[in-house]
């Protein structure tokens, strides 16, 4: 279900190997060894990633700084606003982290207002288009903490970016994210995301250290690449638990998936007044705005009097609330959508932007 999730792929740094870790001493003084700062990751907190290179992107980014304020989300979910530094014009940015229970939380206690904090999240994943960024925190360290990165490693346990190269020891605590004890091999670590907590770093490049801690983090799920079968359908449990439009939270008949094709079907009306359009009907057939209509019934839907689109379901009636497929929002009608966490997101798009 292609509307469900837009994945960007995301290609880390060439990695620098051969060389430098030959040349690492096995005798480490202070001459040989540096602190490593915040991260491993060769970007300062707070750092504004708009003029990088998309080739350049970590799998796994991060924003630091000290938290503003906390308010609540949904059950087990809630906002952390986190304020950078102030630039020399005295532009403070900030990053606005939804932390769930898939979030790890490697605080000294709870999150609270004045704490600084390093919040990490995937790179790969959309988010919504609106200000401060809004992201889905995979991790929140203490910001004190000596070094700290976030990434997956090869079979030599160099990281996707090329920077850090790891020497796990026996004395490494290895645990998954709910904290219960990893007991494979090393080795079986390879691809994983990792969360990385060390002390020192040699300044060869890579960098090289002895982990103190590793927290191996739970693997999303893939969305199916196939139409569900009557007993997959029988056994989903579709779990929206909200929908954001526009970053406005609005209440609405709840989406169902479409028995024959797997679709996600949402409330076209309550979206598109959301959105801020009128709603026009007239028996079967209905106009968002001044140029969408489509027909009860019918898999054929127009846009400003362009060509048909079908999407593989028609609009259906439910107790009074026509029914589209989710993919209307972005294949007809100008808009974008994700789901997150439970969450429907949908933010409106000019023309412009969905042609380029």
């Amino acid at each position: 279900m292609k509307e469900l999730l837009r994945i960007t792929a995301l290609i880390g740094m060439a990695a620098i190997l051969a060389f430098t870790a030959c040349a690492a001493p096995t005798t480490r003084t202070e001459e040989d060894v540096a602190k490593p700062g915040i991260v491993a990751n060769p970007m300062n907190k707070g750092e504004d990633e708009t003029d990088k290179d998309a080739d350049n992107i970590p799998a796994f980014m991060h924003f630091g700084g000290t938290i503003v304020e906390i308010h609540p989300f949904a059950d087990d979910q809630y906002y952390v606003l986190v304020a950078g530094d102030a630039d020399a014009d005295g532009y403070t940015p900030q990053v606005n982290f939804l932390v769930d229970a898939n979030t790890v939380l490697l605080l000294n206690g709870e999150p609270e207002a004045g704490m600084a904090v390093i919040g990490f999240y995937d790179s790969s994943l959309p988010a919504p288009m609106i200000y401060p960024p809004q992201y889905t925190a995979v991790a929140l360290v203490d910001g004190d903490v000596n070094g700290v990165t976030i990434d997956r490693f090869d079979e030599q346990f160099l990281s996707g970016d090329g920077s850090l190269l790891l020497h796990v020891s026996e004395e490494t605590e290895i645990v998954f994210q709910d904290g219960t004890a990893f007991t494979g091999e090393p080795s079986e670590l390879a691809g994983r995301a990792l969360v990385v907590l060390y002390d020192i770093v040699t300044k060869s490049m890579p960098g090289q250290t002895t982990p103190v801690k590793i927290v191996v983090l739970y693997e999303r799920a893939i969305p199916p690449i196939h139409y569900l079968t009557e007993e997959e359908l029988a056994m989903l449990d579709l779990t929206i638990t909200q929908v954001i439009v526009d970053g406005i939270a609005v209440d609405m008949p709840a989406p169902f998936i479409h028995e024959e094709t797997g679709f996600v079907m949402v409330p076209v009306a309550n979206i598109a007044e959301a959105l801020g359009f009128a709603v026009y009907g007239e028996g079967e057939e209905l106009m968002i705005g001044h140029g969408t209509t489509f027909t009860i019934g019918v898999d054929n839907y127009f846009y400003n009097r362009m060509a048909s689109v079908q999407l593989g379901a028609a609009p259906e009636l439910h107790d009074g609330v026509i029914f589209v497929p989710l993919s209307f929002f972005g294949d007809v009608f100008p808009a974008e959508t994700y789901m997150e966490g439970g969450i429907l997101f949908i933010n409106s798009l000019q023309i412009s932007d969905m042609e380029d």
